[in-house]
């Protein structure tokens, strides 16, 4: 039994609790007495008589059941009690929230841009659908033990249809992860998106916040700093920079659409494969990094594959990714290769001459 919980909840044994809210919500590991099945079931208390929270649970249960895809967690259940406890039954997902990977050290550009890759394809099949996430962040975001990447909790998020709650001069996100436009209480759209997604991104690379200090100081940085640059963080991250800048650019009509956000990763994660290839990293980039390699470095699009809408990384780097190795080798070390070129070319003629 859970402290402070009963065994059962409308139906479902608790076993554990996975992760505890504010205003006495959690998630708890449980199972369906019905069907047996195990869950996420996430609990909220019963809100007072006209909440916010109350219209926000109904509106998440209704995009629960309009939203299906490969990368979105699927809701299996959800429900109100005679107490007014709500519930709502997800997949139980064997892994963790990428706060919690995040927590642990930065990740590899490849697997960081693998995962942002799935996120991406999330929102884009959302957005196609009408819908803007207003909340992406880490912490909505579950990995699995292989990898697979869902984004979860659309409980801020809006559909066109959707006029049960005012967003005019109300602040609705995390403050962490949040657009310039969501802090100054205006309307979010996909871009709004694509600037959180953009932070998370950010994130995975270095381990570490888009912007430091308190609600005020987060606030301020989103409206008025420019966007964080991974290389102050880790030198080797430099092929990041612009990508960083320009997902996160404080007006949306600047900021580049989610297409292009990970196009630009493809290559960013493309280029620094290659100079990690020919380079030894600082030994700052080093403090952080597992003592393995297992991730894939490079993800050209001609090696993403697709399931359903999802989009999984699998192999090294191919043809396109080749190109754009050479590219950057051309780019990197074409002064010493021309030395080395004339040294060969003036070693040869000696030779000639010489015979």
């Amino acid at each position: 039994m859970v402290v402070g919980v009963p065994e059962e909840l409308g139906g479902y044994r608790i076993d554990a609790e996975i992760a505890r809210h504010g205003g006495g919500g959690a998630v708890y590991c449980a199972h369906c007495e019905r069907t047996g099945e195990s869950v996420a079931l996430k609990y909220l208390p019963a809100p007072p008589s006209g909440a916010p929270s109350a219209e926000r649970f109904e509106r998440e249960m209704r995009l629960a059941e309009h939203l299906q895809h490969p990368n979105i967690v699927r809701v299996i259940d959800a429900r109100q009690l005679e107490s007014g406890d709500r519930l709502i039954a997800m997949e139980l997902i064997d892994g963790e929230d990428l706060a919690a990977r995040a927590r642990r050290g930065r990740v590899l550009p490849g697997s960081a841009v693998a995962m942002l890759l799935q996120l991406g394809a999330a929102l884009e099949y959302a957005h196609g659908e009408g819908v803007v996430h207003r909340d992406v962040k880490p912490a909505n975001a579950m990995v699995d033990v292989r990898g697979h990447v869902s984004l979860m909790d659309f409980g801020l998020a809006r559909h066109p249809d959707d006029t049960t709650v005012t967003v005019t001069a109300q602040i609705l996100g995390t403050v962490a992860y949040m657009s310039p436009e969501q802090a100054r209480g205006r309307r979010a759209s996909a871009k709004s998106d694509v600037y959180a997604l953009t932070g998370v991104l950010y994130t995975l690379l270095t381990g570490r916040r888009p912007y430091p200090g308190d609600t005020t100081a987060m606030l301020l940085a989103h409206l008025e700093k420019p966007p964080p640059r991974p290389s102050d963080s880790f030198p080797d991250l430099r092929c990041f920079d612009r990508l960083i800048a320009a997902g996160m650019a404080k007006t949306w009509d600047r900021r580049q659409s989610l297409e292009e956000l990970l196009s630009g990763a493809r290559l960013a994660a493309a280029e620094w494969a290659a100079l990690e290839s020919f380079e030894e990293p600082s030994r700052e980039s080093h403090a952080s990094l597992p003592t393995t390699r297992t991730a894939v470095w490079g993800i050209p699009a001609s090696t993403a594959r697709s399931v359903g809408s999802a989009t999984t990384v699998d192999a090294p780097l191919g043809l396109r990714g080749l190109q754009n190795a050479a590219a950057v080798l051309f780019r990197e070390y074409r002064v010493p290769l021309t030395m080395t070129a004339i040294f060969l070319f003036t070693l040869a003629l000696i030779l000639i001459l010489r015979s």
